[in-house]
């Protein structure tokens, strides 16, 4: 049966929570940070098949007649915010990838800033008890009345100084002008921080990153409180940072990533800058659209992947893949049904499933999600 179960590829990052994700699923208990699960073949963290750790690349040129796939699943476990960070379009990370290959900066170089030549749109969908975000610009408006609610009647010239910024010549000038090391700039974060009990999002910033410039460029970014099933789409050049909870993240597989801040990883202002986009808008979210039976699938327009969601008791749905698909278990029990046979997907476990297996009936009760080629 062309169906494996795949191995626990966690990243240890430091703003993990501790044993987070083995909690998440009820594993045995760990006591390392557990920040990320990644379920692809991308050569920074590539799956392995846990009946005997050979690569899933393997896998599929023997299912697939290729290695490769379209995306790149995961499931995050933030407890501190992670970088303030945007992504760039396939034509940036092409010319930002030659250049730095033609200056022979490293791929492992921690100053490398394109590590390969692809975009990286991002799908993140909130699980159990919830997901905290910062993504996309809202309006300059809502900003100037969050900064006067923080300052209240308190004697401010730093922050009004800022609010004249924003309502004069908008989000972007005030963005660079907190990026550009002018003396003022400590000025600002002094005074929000010294009232940062006042707001939840700015509290969260200055408790990890004191001092940092990004801790008043949060405050320009919209606040999302994703309950379970609510998705963010974050596009090339959207800022952002997640801040907390649980999520699976459905994106294509690429690992470019240009931070402006609250990290402790390298910051390049200037290539920041360069790519973010810094126009008021909507939140960035996506709704669910329905499927067959009772399954739902967020499909991100324009894009090579999908991920599809069924949940509920007593479920028998059948399902056609559209390509190689990963199916991911976060509850309950199901059967995982194709033409040559079955396999038992229970809480935490993770399969790949080739498009031969078409057909598939998903048999049982929880939540499931599966990631697929459109």
């Amino acid at each position: 049966m062309a169906v494996a179960k795949l191995g626990r590829t966690i990243a240890h990052y430091p703003w993990g929570g501790s044993g987070a994700i083995s909690d998440l699923f009820g594993w045995a208990p760990s006591n390392q940070p557990e920040a990320e699960w990644w379920l692809g073949v991308h050569p920074v963290r590539p799956s392995t098949l846990s009946a005997d750790g050979s690569p899933l690349s393997q896998w599929l040129q023997r299912y697939e007649a290729h290695s490769d796939l379209p995306y790149l699943f995961k499931v995050l476990a933030p407890t501190m915010p992670l970088s303030l960070q945007v992504h760039p379009s396939t034509e940036q990370a092409e010319r930002g990838f030659d250049e730095e290959t033609a200056a022979k900066v490293p791929l492992d170089s921690s100053e490398r800033l394109f590590r390969d030549r692809f975009a990286k749109p991002e799908l993140v969908v909130a699980l159990e008890g919830g997901f905290q975000a910062l993504a996309g610009v809202r309006e300059v408006d809502d900003t100037v009345a969050a900064l006067q609610a923080i300052a209240g009647s308190d004697d401010t010239p730093a922050i009004d100084d800022l609010v004249a910024r924003l309502e004069g010549n908008g989000v972007g000038d005030a963005v660079r002008w907190l990026l550009s090391g002018d003396p003022g700039v400590d000025e600002v974060i002094a005074e929000l921080t010294a009232r940062a009990t006042r707001d939840d999002t700015l509290s969260r910033v200055c408790e990890h990153f004191p001092g940092d410039p990004g801790v008043a460029i949060a405050l320009l970014l919209h606040r999302v409180d994703l309950e379970p099933g609510e998705a963010l789409f974050v596009e090339a050049g959207v800022p952002h940072a997640y801040l907390s909870g649980f999520a699976v993240e459905l994106m294509a597989p690429s690992d470019n990533v240009l931070r402006g801040g609250l990290t402790g990883k390298h910051v390049d202002t200037e290539a920041f800058l360069d790519i973010a986009r810094f126009e008021p808008g909507p939140l960035p979210t996506l709704s669910p659209q329905p499927a067959s039976g009772r399954v739902e699938v967020y499909q991100p327009p324009g894009y090579a992947f999908h991920l599809s969601h069924l949940a509920g008791d007593t479920l028998d749905e059948r399902v056609e893949l559209t390509g190689p698909s990963i199916a991911l278990c976060t509850s309950g029990r199901f059967q995982l049904r194709g033409p040559r046979g079955s396999v038992t997907a229970e809480r935490g476990d993770a399969w790949v499933l080739s498009q031969s297996e078409s057909p598939v009936v998903f048999e049982g009760s929880g939540e499931l999600w599966w990631a697929s080629a459109r």
